[in-house]
């Protein structure tokens, strides 16, 4: 399963940011949030690591909090 924004174009690659992900996830971390004043890239880094990794994992699913969380439950669960 996966369920992530497509990819922009015009991505100013930020390969430390998507190595320190990385990181976080070989040393048994599930979830891995990304937090920063807004306009630096984290939405698009986040992306960016998540089709990089699409053949790696079973489920990529993209929550965004800014919405109805209770509804992008839902509709990960069915």
């Amino acid at each position: 399963m996966f369920y992530v924004p497509s990819k922009e174009g015009g991505f100013i690659e930020r390969n430390h940011l998507i190595h320190i992900i990385q990181k976080h996830f070989e040393d048994g971390s599930l979830l891995v949030a990304v937090s920063g004043i807004g306009g630096i890239g984290k939405t698009e880094t986040a992306i960016q690591y998540a089709h990089s990794k699409k053949d790696h994992y079973d489920i990529i699913w993209w929550f965004d909090a800014s919405k109805n969380m209770s509804k992008q439950i839902k509709e990960f669960i069915h």
